[in-house]
Order: structure tokens, then C-alpha cells, then sequence
């Protein structure tokens, strides 16, 4: 868009000329937002991304950039999603400025650090002068504009499932955790191999379709004579989220605790919770549930993650997709932490049978945790260079915090704290419960109340109940 603000500008218009067209631009982003099938209002994949550093460091936020959170501070729409792009350099100013639009209620600006996205993509292949101009599809999936092909949710990796099955199948006969966690590697990477192939074979149907009017944004195209489908240059890649981490560690974590190490709690005591469901063993759930979880700077489970992490990155990405690309392994779940959950029963951090899983890179729902810092210890651990398909930490703050400009200040710090530590996206979500829970109860009071839901942000008494719950029941940081 820049460009064409230069423009305008150089013809005479003046500032407040043009940041009333970017308000009208932008309400008009916010009309027939339901067009887009199989959605529910606000997911429909229109974002916009601001600022960003080249590979010369430098940095390209500009005064549209400025303007753009300015206006939907004052707008305070669902669209466009704002994306931010930020790195060790960029000035806390600019975190402050961000803040404000936090404040707002509408979860976004959502932050990618270039410091670790970058690096990456360049990893993964891309040429350095395309990773360096990466954007992002809809939710938060890292794509190059204009050069290809890209499917970042073409599976899903439901990792607990997978460590539910490893301890229902293997943990009697496994003698030390070692053993089970060698199983539930085992499940993992035979999930993996039967995903890829079936990819292979069943391509997402983007992949076969021409597409006559994209392919007029794609570079090469029109230069080739040819659909997007056939041109050359493209990146067709593939990505793969992995749903629910932190709930598989922390099942890893609580087996290895009250069976390997405590040994306060028979195997078979154990598997007759999970396939009851805990119905006759409440004492057995709650000890579970008090065992070591990730989002409290506690190695005990966070290290039980970064393994996870790093085995589904070693096993996943830059595999080929048959498609003349490769795989990317992710942090993200999208919709599927409800979705997948509905169909898993009870596992072996406290879970209850088909309740949701965390959004994306989170820590589980039943999780005591100790605070924010905390959280962002946790989840800056892993190398997010190997898991960076897209997938930010999601986090919860009372509405409270942003009460005055002490508050607000920590907020800024808190995210530029994660970005300085290596975490890849952060997503803060600012609301109230009581007010959530009274919105639940008189909707018609409430017809522009704003959450963030996974990768999008929609209207709280438009949403399904399912995912009210889920906002509702996630914990809701105080400073």
C-alpha cells in the first residue's frame, strides 16, 4: 500500500486526507465478511502485515504503518487483522504504540519476530530476499507474496493423541519412561510417515485447480503465459500444525512423575482412569493435574516439550510433499484444539474425555500457572527456527492491566521480553470474564464486544458457544 500513499501524497493530498481513505478502506474490509464459506464472521483470511526488517537490517515501518494501527484503534473493527513485524531492534516506542491498539479488545496486533522468521524460511529453503519479505495467510502461516503456492494447513499432527496411544499401548510393558517416550516417538513418526504419503497421493485440492485470476498476482505468471498451477519459480510448500503441545508433555511429565519416579500410582490404576474417564478415580485426576506443567518456567515439562518439538521438526521438515516442495512443521492448531479434542479421550495430564485442547502454542487449560513471565520462559525454550510454519503463544490479559499507563507499559515490556528471548509470534488477548459471562447471558447488550478466537478475531455473542467456553475457561493474566 505504501506506494500508493507515496502517491497520493505527491499529488497534494494531505495526511488527514488519506487516513480518512484508509478508515473507509477499512470499513469496507468489514462488509459481506461472511461471504467466505465454512467460516464463522472474522475468519476469512484478511490481514494486513506492517513493518519488517531487510536483510540489511533495515527497518521498513513507516508513517502508513503508524496510521494503519492508529485508525483501527479508532475503528475498532474485526478486519483487517493486524500483523506486526518487529525484532530485537525495534524501538519500545513502537511496542507502546502496538499496546494501545491491545488495549482496544480486538487481539490484535499479533507480533512475528523477524529474528527468528527469517532465519527459518531461509532454512527451509526460501531464498533470503523472499524470507525477508514473508507475510502472513490468514490466521498467522508465514507465505512470500507473490511467489507461490504454499498450503500451510494442509494436515494436522494431533500430538496428544498420538502419547495417549503410546501410553494405552505401551506403558505396561515399558520399564523405564525412556521406553515410553521411545513409544510414543514411534506414534508420532508412524503418524507423520501415513500423513506425508497420504499427502503425497490426496493432494489438498489447491494444488491440482487453476487459478486464472491469483495467478495475475503471482510473479512469473503472466510473463510465462501460464496458471499458477505450471509456473516456474513458485514455492509449493506444505505445513503441517501440531495441535496441542503443551498437553502432551504435560501427560509425558505427570507419567513420569507419579509412575517412573514416585511411584505412588499403578499402571493399571492409570489406564483404568483414562478409558473411564477419571469417573471412579477424582484423586487420581487432581494428582495429575498437580504434576508439572509447561508455562511455569519448570524444565521438568517444558523439556519434555522442546523434545517433542525438536523430534516432529527432525521427522517433518524438508521432507519432500510430492508436489515439488517440502514439508513445514508448525505451533499452530487453528480450530482444531476444539475440533480434534471432541473426537480424544481422557489423557494423562488430567484431561477430561473430548474437552478442547489449548489454541495453538499455549499452555493447557487446567494448568495452575504461576504468571505471564513465566508463560514466556516456557515457551521461548524450543529452537522456533524448526517449528515455524506459524502457531503464536496465545495469552489471556484482565482488561484491568491496561487501566492506567503503568500497566500498559508492562504489557509492551512483556511482549518485547518474548520477542528478545526467541519467541517466533505472540497474540494477546485482552478481556474481561465477567463481562464474557454476562455477554453469554444478555448478547443484546453486548453486539460489539471484540475476543480474539484462534488465528482471527470475530464478535463474542457471534461465536459458537463451544468457543465462548474455551475464551471464557482460558487463564486471564494480572500484573
Amino acid at each position: 500500500m505504501y506506494k500508493y500513499f507515496l502517491a497520493d501524497k505527491e499529488k497534494g493530498k494531505t495526511t488527514e486526507e488519506l487516513f480518512e481513505i484508509l478508515e473507509l478502506y477499512f470499513i469496507s474490509l468489514n462488509m459481506d465478511t461472511d461471504i467466505y464459506g465454512g467460516v464463522q464472521q472474522g475468519d476469512n483470511g484478511q490481514s494486513i502485515v506492517l513493518g519488517g526488517y531487510d536483510l540489511n537490517g533495515n527497518d521498513s515501518f513507516n508513517e502508513l504503518s503508524e496510521l494503519c494501527i492508529k485508525a483501527s484503534c479508532e475503528l475498532c473493527l474485526i478486519e483487517p487483522k493486524i500483523n506486526l513485524r518487529v525484532s530485537k531492534k525495534t524501538p519500545r516506542e513502537r511496542y507502546r504504540l502496538a499496546t494501545e491498539l491491545t488495549k482496544k479488545g480486538l487481539g490484535f496486533p499479533q507480533y512475528s519476530n523477524d529474528d527468528i522468521v527469517i532465519p527459518a524460511l531461509i532454512k527451509l529453503g526460501y531464498a533470503p530476499e523472499d524470507a525477508a519479505n514473508y507475510s502472513i495467510a490468514a490466521c498467522w502461516e508465514f507465505i512470500i507474496p507473490g511467489k507461490g503456492l504454499d498450503i500451510p494447513n494442509a494436515e494436522n499432527i494431533c500430538v496428544p493423541r498420538q502419547v495417549n496411544n503410546a501410553i494405552i499401548k505401551s506403558l505396561k510393558t515399558s520399564d523405564t519412561f525412556e521406553e515410553l517416550l521411545k513409544a510414543a516417538e514411534d506414534e508420532i513418526e508412524g503418524y507423520i510417515e501415513v500423513m506425508i504419503e497420504d499427502k503425497r497421493i490426496n493432494r489438498p485440492y489447491t494444488v491440482f485447480q487453476s487459478h486464472p485470476f491469483l495467478s495475475l498476482m503471482i510473479d512469473g505468471c503472466i510473463e510465462q503465459g501460464t496458471d499458477l498451477k505450471y509456473v516456474k519459480g513458485c514455492y509449493r510448500n506444505f505445513g503441517s500444525h501440531s495441535i496441542g503441545l503443551s498437553v502432551a508433555a504435560d501427560a509425558l511429565a505427570a507419567v513420569k512423575k507419579v509412575i517412573y519416579e514416585d511411584k505412588t500410582v499403578d499402571k493399571d490404576r492409570l489406564l483404568t482412569a483414562l478409558k473411564t474417564d477419571y469417573e471412579n478415580d477424582p484423586e487420581l485426576r487432581n494428582l495429575l493435574i498437580s504434576c508439572p506443567k509447561v508455562g511455569n518456567d519448570d524444565d521438568y515439562a517444558d523439556s519434555l516439550m522442546v523434545h517433542i518439538m525438536k523430534f516432529i521438526a527432525k521427522k517433518l521438515n524438508r521432507r519432500s510433499n510430492g508436489q515439488g516442495g517440502i514439508w513445514r512443521s508448525a505451533t499452530g492448531s487453528a480450530q482444531n484444539y476444539y475440533y480434534a479434542a471432541k473426537d480424544d479421550p481422557a489423557t494423562a495430564d488430567g484431561r477430561k474425555a473430548y474437552t478442547p485442547y489449548p489454541s495453538s502454542y499455549s499452555p493447557t487449560l487446567t494448568a495452575k500457572l504461576s504468571g505471564p513471565l513465566s508463560v514466556i520462559r516456557s515457551f521461548t525454550k524450543p529452537d522456533l527456527t524448526e517449528s515455524c510454519n506459524g502457531g503464536p503463544l496465545t495469552m489471556e490479559v484482565h482488561d484491568n492491566v491496561f487501566r492506567n499507563l503503568e500497566g500498559e507499559g508492562k504489557v509492551a515490556d512483556m511482549v518485547k521480553l518474548f520477542i528478545d528471548m526467541g519467541g517466533h509470534q505472540l497474540q494477546l488477548n485482552a478481556i474481561n470474564r465477567e463481562r464474557l459471562l454476562d455477554a453469554q447471558k444478555h448478547p443484546e447488550n453486548y453486539p460489539n464486544l471484540v475476543v480474539r478466537v484462534w488465528g482471527w478475531s470475530g464478535y463474542f455473542v457471534e461465536l459458537d458457544p463451544a468457543f465462548q467456553n474455551h475464551i471464557i475457561s482460558r487463564t486471564e493474566f494480572t500484573f
